[in-house]
């Protein structure tokens, strides 16, 4: 039997334990994105990390879960997320506002642990729909960026008897977008990104 044929009978076996399992379960939700970046300038083969100050912005979406052994679920998010950083300059009474905003998907494994507390883990996968600074209200595009992303979450989830729920996690961009490269540049940028989200949603 061919790879191929695996795949295709792993996937039919997963539909049909998803179909039989009657347990699929819909959310709706947002919350706070505290997003920044890991940043650094290499020049000369000489890489330097700049710091920057974290951006407050928001997330909402939805979400489907579904038992996938026991005491074990799969999560698949769609969210809107509102990333990027923020560059207040010491001595200068100036701040930039980077808006790096994304379609985001993560897929999260869900293990209970006790009462109704999950973890959190798995990845996402991210598509950029807006790169843009914004300073004094004055907005400039970025073209510096590529639009693909993906990295790896950690998080805990608590659900409550009438449907709601809470969580946070912690997202570890593991994609470089900066598309500013040498030689074409006389400095590579490198940029990843660094999200801690809190949300409150409802289950159905």
């Amino acid at each position: 039997m061919t790879k191929l044929n695996y795949l295709i009978i792993s996937i039919l076996m997963l539909v049909c334990n998803i179909y039989y399992a009657q347990n699929i379960k819909f959310h709706v939700k947002g919350g706070l994105n505290i997003s920044n970046t890991k940043f650094s300038v290499i020049k000369n083969e000489i890489s330097s990390d700049r710091d920057y100050d974290n951006r407050l912005s928001f997330n909402i979406g939805g979400a489907i879960d579904f038992r996938i052994y026991k005491q074990t679920r799969l999560q698949i998010e769609l969210l809107y997320s509102e990333q990027g950083k923020v560059i207040n300059y010491p001595n200068i009474p100036q701040q930039i506002i980077f808006e790096l905003d994304q379609i985001i998907m993560p897929v999260l494994f869900k293990f209970k642990t006790f009462n109704e507390l999950y973890v959190l883990t798995g990845g996402y996968l991210g598509y950029v729909i807006n790169a843009q600074d914004v300073m004094n209200g004055v907005q400039f595009k970025d073209d510096g960026i590529n639009n693909f992303d993906y990295g790896v979450s950690l998080g805990l989830q608590y659900q409550f008897n009438f449907g709601g729920f809470i969580d946070a996690r912690y997202s570890l961009g593991l994609a470089d977008l900066s598309s500013v490269e040498f030689p074409k540049s006389s400095i590579e940028w490198v940029y990843k990104n660094r999200l801690l989200q809190f949300g409150i949603g409802y289950q159905f």
